[in-house]
């Protein structure tokens, strides 16, 4: 199902209930922050901003797009079953990553879709959404201007595993870790 209209002036209280669906739901437009969304088992693609509502993915490989430094308040957004993306900014990746709980969970793959030349940025990879226990992954979007690529400063902190592995212009690199519990 793919849907073009206006979910971001939806009313509030709007739900959107994909949980029939198999096929996958993709959202053309941002949904509003006052909307729940409920996906189904197929792979899900939306586009979100500090949504104040629940959004529960459910199965399938889902994708996320995050137009905010924050969940609104009230805000939630679940991955669940799958190999979901969480797509944003470096600085919006940074933002949510220092705050905890941020309302997100169960996420496998953090796509930086850009960075602003200039100072460096701190994710806690700790705090993104990342399924406990399972293989996770950091991604860039691409390598042409304002791109987060090997030239931009990027600090990962948090916990990481033998899993984990960073990909920059599409070339995947797994790193084995020292890692100092303070």
């Amino acid at each position: 199902i793919t849907i073009q209209g206006n979910v971001e002036q939806a009313p509030a209280g709007t739900s959107i209930n994909g949980t029939a669906n198999s096929g996958g739901i993709t959202l053309g437009t941002q949904l509003g922050n006052n909307t729940d969304f409920d996906g189904g088992s197929g792979n899900d693609s939306i586009i979100l901003g500090a949504t104040t509502r629940t959004v529960t993915l459910g199965g399938g490989d889902d994708q996320v797009v995050l137009n905010a430094a924050a969940l609104g308040a009230g805000g939630s957004l679940d991955g669940g079953a799958g190999k979901d993306t969480l797509s944003t900014t470096a600085e919006n990746a940074a933002a949510i990553s220092g705050v905890t709980p941020n309302g997100l969970s169960n996420f496998d793959v953090l796509q930086l879709t850009s960075q602003t030349i200039g100072a460096p940025v701190t994710i806690n990879l700790a705090n993104v959404g990342f399924t406990a226990g399972a293989a996770t992954y950091v991604q860039s979007a691409g390598a042409t201007n304002n791109q987060v690529n090997e030239q931009v400063l990027v600090t990962f902190v948090g916990d990481a595993s033998a899993q984990d592995s960073v990909t920059f212009n599409g070339k995947t690199a797994n790193f084995s870790f020292d890692q100092t519990n303070s």
